[in-house]
């Protein structure tokens, strides 16, 4: 239910609201690199809807260990030396990964003294652990760094593939401008004006079919088996 289309409308406001914020900024400046500014506008926009986090000391720290972590784990080191030895990709990953359960824990601990009563997602998650047992701390804290890290750079990636497409194609970027234009007349879009923008959806989707974020997802076996053979 968390990821179903009416509980992410309740975000669209907020969405607007931190777009409009980064893209003021852009206004003083020349040149921009478009990842990093899309992927701190994301992270944002993450940390709000999935932790409920606003832009605080303690929503960096999160984001800085979640950076770290992602960052060791998906090394080469890690994955061709996979040893528990101090110095190596795993042994600091392994570290970094007790640092992130840690503020996790802390922050799913004031969710809870609070009543968490709040739409983010890790808000949803600790209902659902207090009323399913079975649903461990374990569970809730990788439920959360897993949905964490489902959105987060994926998301940034595709908004740049999508401008990059549109970028290479003037004639339907043309098209997608005048379809904001005509649908929005100016004003900030709402949720329902979403319906409207059908160009830009199907930008979107093409753009998610061409040059997907997630093209792979590892996976290790817990036992020997074949596979087409091998």
């Amino acid at each position: 239910p968390s990821f179903s289309r009416e509980s992410v409308n309740k975000f669209t406001d907020v969405f607007v609201s931190m777009t409009e914020n980064r893209i003021a900024a852009w206004k003083q400046r020349e040149t921009i690199e478009v990842f990093p500014e899309l992927e701190n506008l994301i992270v944002d926009m993450g940390l709000h809807t999935l932790m409920g986090l606003e832009p605080s000391p303690t929503a960096d720290t999160v984001k800085e260990l979640f950076d770290e972590v992602f960052a060791l784990v998906f090394s080469i080191s890690y994955g061709f030396f996979p040893v528990d030895i101090p110095g190596t990709a795993y042994q600091r990953a392994g570290v970094a990964t007790q640092k992130l359960t840690v503020a996790l824990t802390e922050l799913i601990e004031q969710k809870r003294q609070a009543g968490a009563h709040g739409d983010d997602i890790l808000s949803q998650l600790v209902r659902l652990q207090r009323d399913n047992p079975d649903f461990t701390m374990s569970n809730l804290i990788g439920s959360a760094a897993g949905i964490f890290r489902g959105m987060y750079p994926n998301v940034a990636s595709a908004l740049v593939c999508a401008f990059l497409l549109l970028a290479l194609h003037p004639g339907i970027l043309e098209d997608v401008l005048q379809e904001i234009h005509d649908q929005l007349h100016g004003n900030t879009p709402t949720a329902e004006d979403l319906d409207g923008l059908t160009l830009l959806e199907a930008v979107i989707m093409e753009t998610l079919r061409i040059l997907p974020p997630a093209y792979w997802i590892a996976r290790i076996s817990r036992a020997p088996f074949v596979l087409g053979g091998h």
